[in-house]
């Protein structure tokens, strides 16, 4: 059994680009996942309720935002 002791033992003796590379990878099978459990489980309307909250802020505070810079 993998345990979290053994993980970071492994990160830790990664050195250079490869560590970054395989935090690369693990982040992307983790992306992966996600995604397919957001588009299988929760389907479209979320995502439609999520891009909708998002126009709505950003139309309701980018421009007083923007006015602030």
């Amino acid at each position: 059994m993998v345990t979290a002791a053994a993980v970071i033992d492994f990160f830790s003796q990664l050195e250079g680009p490869y560590r970054w590379y395989t935090i690369g990878f693990v982040l992307m099978i983790l992306t992966a996942l996600v995604t397919r459990f957001i588009f299988k489980t929760l389907k479209w309307f979320l995502v439609l309720a999520v891009v909708a909250a998002i126009i709505f802020m950003a139309v309701e505070y980018l421009p007083g935002y923007l006015r602030g810079l």
